[in-house]
């Protein structure tokens, strides 16, 4: 077990999968950034090659070991070495390979990988203040499935994330100061909730994320300087006051002030990292918020009185708040294939239209004021903070973004499909086979979403879930023919064999269609497979989402006459 350190960073890639190759070079520039004695830096990397074992780094142990040894020899010579200088030598990543258990063997779930791996660093890599990135694929609001990987197919769920965290908070002394979540679309209210008190900060996006859009190299070089500065400091002063200058650097310790320094230095290297992405034409964003409970709790509970009073008009009798919802949702900031809306710019567009509303709705005009009131709340907990000097106490205390497709970006999204998720739709990740295998249980997209903490702990069962439930209803179109109703819709498309058919003939021949239609539609939607559809010309996947919430079968009276009568179609088409 190593001595205990001012700071461990611990960075995970969830690659066993097509991501691997590509991130051999961010290996390379952890390694490349150099050391400092008071810093620990272990990696997990998981090759995509079968029969190769996952690997565990201790980041320039050796070479650190090295320099100490100089430097008690001789006291001119550093003890830390960051960034490459003049040396262009290209360092081997194996020289840094440590013994790993078998139980973090590929073999296991992700889960499991990485749960005994933030424990192996949390024992054998003590520290007072802890970092960790976790790097790999995302979009887990909607799926329920984080850093999936191939062979065996497996994915961490939400509350897997939560317990897997936990793990920090149980010696009582460990301290998880950032989350980095290198991830696409991570950056929920309902993985912030999920979350709250297990790190203090978390650096995630709302929308897409690229490999190498993270700076890796300089991440970690401003990582070992900001703890190298702080120890340098008290030798300077131990010098000046003619103090024993290295057991004043080992009482010297990184304040709350350094720590938020660091990581908003950390967010801004990320941000302006991304100025290539934009020149290439890609639009990204990037978020830093506080994971402090009390302010998500506020957000949830604002949340919940939105929730209230939406769902009281979420009827179809009532279709102005209807509307205006469905209008908000679509003007709003969207992410990840329509799946999740921008909370912030949601309750903005919902409250104009609110307002907008009451000159023409006399008789709704409280309703009105208080889905806007409840919407300016909402905006107000989850925007940036007015006052600069105190954004660190804010839940949202950095969000930007550049290019246009996420320019209404504020922060936090919330899930807030179209229409309601049926189980198929989780083999529609990117790419869309990742997940076919391992999400084979019976409980459907919602039912998972239901269980998250944002939505159990609600008061009054006003949870947003609760609130997709009344939404998905109201917003239901009617289909164009459902039993009972073939004759009202269209009486000159029923097959009626005579005109003199008797009112009981008539009865039992549209029992017999709705009979037949009730099997179909069993029959179709036991049977039937979302697949994603291809572009003819290339064979390419196309993950074009839909916005309409329409019945999942319907049927023509026509069409379903080819199905239930068809010995007499044949008769009838020689």
């Amino acid at each position: 077990m190593a001595e205990q350190a001012e700071l461990t960073v611990m960075y995970y890639f969830a690659s066993r999968n097509a991501l691997a190759p590509l991130v051999i070079s961010e290996l390379k520039a952890i390694k490349d950034a150099g050391f400092q004695q008071n810093t620990n830096v272990l990696v997990y990397f998981d090759p995509a090659e079968p029969d190769v074992e996952c690997k565990l780094y201790d980041v320039n142990r050796k070479r650190k070991e090295q320099f100490k040894q100089l430097a008690q020899s001789h006291p001119d010579h550093p003890t830390d070495q960051i960034g490459d200088d003049n040396d262009s030598f290209v360092r081997k990543m194996e020289d840094d390979e440590i013994p790993i258990t078998p139980a973090i063997q590929p073999t296991s779930t992700g889960a499991e990988r990485l749960d005994r791996f933030v424990n192996f660093g949390i024992a054998n890599f003590p520290a007072d203040n802890f970092i960790l990135i976790l790097d790999g694929h995302g979009q887990l609001v909607g799926n329920d499935a984080f850093l999936p990987e191939d062979d065996p197919n497996s994915a961490i769920t939400l509350n897997d994330l939560k317990t897997i965290l936990a793990n920090f908070t149980k010696s009582g002394s460990t301290t998880l100061q950032l989350l980095g979540l290198h991830s696409c679309s991570m950056s929920s209210i309902e993985v912030a909730y999920q979350l709250k008190g297990l790190a203090k900060y978390m650096i995630a996006t709302q929308g897409l994320t690229f490999v190498n859009s993270w700076p890796v190299r300089q991440l970690f070089k401003k990582i070992l300087n900001r703890v190298k500065q702080v120890k340098d400091a008290a030798r300077d002063q131990a010098i000046r006051n003619n103090q024993d200058k290295e057991q004043a650097a080992s009482n010297a310790h990184l304040g709350a002030q350094d720590l938020q320094d660091l990581i908003e230095k950390l967010y801004f290297l990320c941000m302006h990292n991304a100025t290539d992405f934009n020149s290439a034409g890609y639009s990204t964003d990037l978020v830093l918020c506080n994971l402090d409970p009390a302010n998500l709790v506020v957000v949830r509970r604002a949340v919940e009185e939105l929730t209230g009073i939406l769902k009281k008009n979420m009827v179809l009798d009532k279709n102005v708040v209807k509307d205006l919802v469905l209008l908000a949702h679509w003007e709003s900031q969207s992410f990840f294939g329509e799946s999740h809306s921008d909370l912030f710019d949601f309750c903005d567009c919902l409250g104009r239209r609110c307002e907008d509303a009451k000159a023409a709705h006399n008789d709704m005009v409280d309703d009105l004021t208080k889905i806007g009131d409840a919407c300016a709340r909402i905006t107000k907990l989850v925007g940036v903070a007015q006052d600069y000097s105190k954004r660190f106490d804010n839940l949202i205390v950095h969000a930007d973004n550049s290019g246009s497709k996420y320019q209404y970006a504020r922060g936090q999204s919330i899930y807030f499909p179209w229409h309601e998720p049926r189980e198929e739709d989780t083999t529609r990740v990117e790419p869309p086979d990742r997940l076919t295998k391992f999400l084979t249980s019976n409980t459907r997209i919602f039912e998972k979403y239901e269980a998250y903490d944002f939505n159990q702990e609600a008061d009054n069962g006003n949870s947003w879930a609760s609130f997709l439930h009344a939404y998905f209803s109201a917003t239901l179109r009617p289909a164009r023919y459902t039993p009972g109703h073939f004759i009202a819709f269209a009486p000159t498309e029923i097959d009626i064999k005579s005109t003199d058919e008797d009112e009981n003939a008539r009865a039992n021949r549209e029992a017999a269609l709705a009979a037949a239609f009730s099997g179909l539609k069993d029959e179709f939607i036991a049977g039937v497979t979302l697949e994603p559809k291809r572009t003819p010309e290339e064979g390419e996947l196309c993950l074009c989402p839909t916005i309409k919430n329409h019945p999942q079968f319907s049927i023509t009276p026509q069409a379903l006459r080819r199905f239930a009568f068809a010995q007499d179609d044949e008769e009838d088409d020689r």
